[in-house]
């Protein structure tokens, strides 16, 4: 895929790229159809930077450089998360909650291969995983915030 190819595929859903400090960046939103190809352009992002730097300087600079309507860029979530989702569920179980605390056992206290009960900062005590009506669960829970 040539750089061309790539910046018109990136018009054709109305974004906009940028290098930033070195780093291809889109400014303003993106949609969830441009995330799902703008993984095929990984290959080419070394391409594509040196092809903007040489031939369109005016997409090249320093955010306050390129224009006074410059936005930050949308961070970009690893997983799409819809609550509920098996993928959520899955990125909930790799990446804990801040309000996680150590654990409180050893083996769980339900007799099954269930989650380990776990201090938790808001709820005094939670699980990671499971179907509890007692405790609060990581994969369910609304106010989970994983670790950055």
């Amino acid at each position: 895929m040539t750089p061309q190819e790539i910046l018109a595929k990136c018009a054709e859903h109305n974004v906009k790229m940028r290098v930033i400090d070195g780093k291809l960046t889109p400014v303003g939103s993106v949609s969830l159809d441009f995330l799902k190809i703008s993984a095929s352009f990984i290959p080419y992002k070394a391409e594509l930077i040196k092809y903007i730097q040489e031939n369109h300087p005016e997409m090249v600079g320093h955010p306050v450089e390129l224009s006074s309507s410059y936005t930050n860029p949308v961070p970009v979530p690893k997983t799409i998360n819809v609550k509920g989702t098996a993928n959520e569920k899955i990125q909930r179980l790799r990446v804990p909650c801040v309000h996680l605390g150590p654990p409180l056992e050893k083996a769980s206290s339900c007799g099954c291969n269930g989650a380990v009960t776990h201090k938790c900062n808001l709820f005094e005590k939670c699980r990671r995983a499971g179907d509890y009506k007692d405790i609060a669960v990581c994969t369910e829970c609304d106010k989970y915030e994983p670790v950055s």
